[in-house]
């Protein structure tokens, strides 16, 4: 799992992702949905940034598919 990106969020996103690692990291879609957010993150301002829900949402309601 690339956590590259975790240099440039603040340390509370970086909880709320690890979190969401603890709780879907199991998950068949966990890995896309980690690098969809990853990829948000990296071309995202800090003002334009959205929490992790957003992508994973999309899968956890999708049963896996986006």
């Amino acid at each position: 799992m690339n956590k590259d990106f975790y240099k440039d969020l603040p340390g509370w996103l970086c909880v709320v992702l690890d979190e969401s690692i603890k709780e879907y990291g199991n998950e068949p879609w966990f890995d896309k949905a980690w690098e969809e957010y990853r990829q948000h993150i990296k071309n995202s301002s800090m003002d334009d940034m959205k929490m992790p829900g957003y992508v994973f949402n999309k899968y956890i309601n999708n049963n896996g598919d986006k």
